[in-house]
Parts: structure tokens; C-alpha cells; sequence
């Protein structure tokens, strides 16, 4: 399996705080990856890079998708990935329930399982999907409109 992201002697300081230090982490593709740590240690930062090396910018369809419980959330990670994204041709895309429909939304869509409901009704759109990441997975898991979108749009994909 292919590497999805290699981080060598990370460190990363969280206001006066040193939350990371010498932290060697590797996550291949195709494996299920958990990560757990306070606010502001770069668990967003660290999927959102993995994410963004495997987007192929020339194609225009939705690549990755990351699923946020709360508008907020979705408003935030698509902040903190168009950040790492903003020197490539790479398109981020906090998709709402509000917002019209679209043939392309994004390479990457930060979106909430309702929304996702209602947008992505044709599976075409996710024909090269690569990367579906859970943010705040224990509550994830647990709701009943996300575990009803996992279960009946990416059996899809096996």
C-alpha cells in the first residue's frame, strides 16, 4: 500500500504549550486511522495534508470527503485545509445544506452527512473518491444520520 502521509520529527506548540514533539507518524492508504489529541495539537492539519497530497488537481471531481457534525466544524476544516491547499490549483469547498446544487463542488467538500444527503444524490460525483475522513469520529459513529449515509452510499465503493 501506498504511503497517504509520512511526518518525520513533527513538533507543534499550542500558544505557550508544546503539544507535539519528535512525533514520527506514518498512515498508508487504505487503513483506518484514528487520531486523538487536545484542541490545537494539528489533527486537522495532519489529515488535511495527507488528503491534499493525493488530490490530482486536473480532474474536476470530488476527491475527498470529510464529514463535520456541526456547520461550524465544516466552516473551520475547510478553513484549515484551503490554508494548506492555497498554493495549488486544488479546490476546498465547505459544502452547506442551504447551497445550490452543483455538478462540481470541489476536490475537496467539508460537508455534514444531512447535507451530503441532499447533494450527492448521484453517485457519479463520486467516482474518484479517494479519501473519506470522519473529524470528531466518536460522535460520528454514533449518529444515526451519518452511520445511514456510510451504510447506504459507500457500500458503493467495495
Amino acid at each position: 500500500m501506498s504511503k497517504l502521509l509520512e511526518c518525520k520529527n513533527l513538533n507543534k506548540d499550542y500558544g505557550k504549550n508544546q503539544v507535539l514533539k519528535n512525533i514520527n507518524l506514518e498512515i498508508s492508504s487504505g487503513k483506518i486511522v484514528g487520531l486523538l489529541g487536545k484542541n490545537g495539537a494539528g489533527k486537522t492539519g495532519a489529515f488535511g495534508l495527507g488528503i491534499v497530497s493525493k488530490i490530482e488537481p486536473d480532474k474536476q471531481t470530488t476527491q475527498a470527503i470529510v464529514f463535520a457534525h456541526t456547520r461550524e466544524l465544516v466552516n473551520q476544516i475547510a478553513g484549515v485545509i484551503s490554508n494548506i491547499a492555497k498554493f495549488t490549483q486544488i479546490k476546498v469547498r465547505a459544502v452547506l445544506s442551504s447551497d445550490k446544487h452543483e455538478q462540481f463542488f470541489g476536490h475537496i467538500v467539508v460537508i455534514t452527512p444531512g447535507a451530503f444527503q441532499s447533494k450527492f444524490k448521484n453517485f457519479d460525483l463520486l467516482k474518484d473518491l479517494k479519501v473519506l475522513v470522519l473529524d470528531e469520529a466518536d460522535f460520528m459513529v454514533t449518529n444515526e444520520t451519518t452511520i445511514k449515509v456510510c451504510d447506504s452510499t459507500f457500500k458503493k465503493f467495495h
